[in-house]
């Protein structure tokens, strides 16, 4: 049995010259056995042989593509029957794109990025403040911030100061 490994796992030098493309018989390249045409490539044949897959390698992958622990927490998608485009699920009785939009949930803008306290149903539209008579003097220049409330506050420092 040892001497058939060994043998399988040799080099045969000559196989290249008797098996390889014509092109490449008369090549200095030796890391390869042969090289050989499929289509219009070329494949270098390794020197050994690659082990057999073993039979029973597939009984060990499993059957199913995410695990339990996924499939019970992962993020899922708010759907419900009126919506236009919902993803497709395998087929349940009381999954969530079957039922009716729940009138609590608003889905707010994709662009927000501050907390709104009040109600959220309620469309608010934003306030834009002006720093029209936040400047007094060259005061409000010397704060290097752009915050309104800083410069609010900063305003009323230097109204209170001026009004001494």
């Amino acid at each position: 049995m040892s001497q058939n490994n060994n043998r399988q796992l040799q080099a045969r030098p000559n196989r290249k010259t008797e098996q390889s493309f014509d092109f490449f018989k008369n090549t200095k390249v030796s890391t390869c056995s042969y090289i050989k045409r499929k289509g219009d490539d070329f494949i270098a044949v390794p020197y050994y042989y690659k082990p057999n897959q073993r039979n029973l390698d597939y009984l060990n992958k499993s059957m199913y593509s995410s695990s339990t622990n996924h499939d019970a927490y992962n993020n899922k998608r708010r759907c419900f029957s009126s919506m236009r485009n919902k993803p497709l699920s395998p087929y349940n009785p009381l999954a969530h794109r079957s039922r009716l939009a729940d009138q609590s949930f608003r889905i707010s803008s994709s662009n927000v990025c501050q907390i709104e306290i009040g109600d959220r149903n309620q469309k608010m539209t934003k306030h834009y403040v002006t720093s029209y008579k936040n400047h007094l003097g060259n005061f409000g220049e010397t704060t290097p911030c752009t915050n309104p409330q800083i410069l609010a506050e900063r305003a009323k420092w230097n109204h209170k100061l001026k009004d001494k």
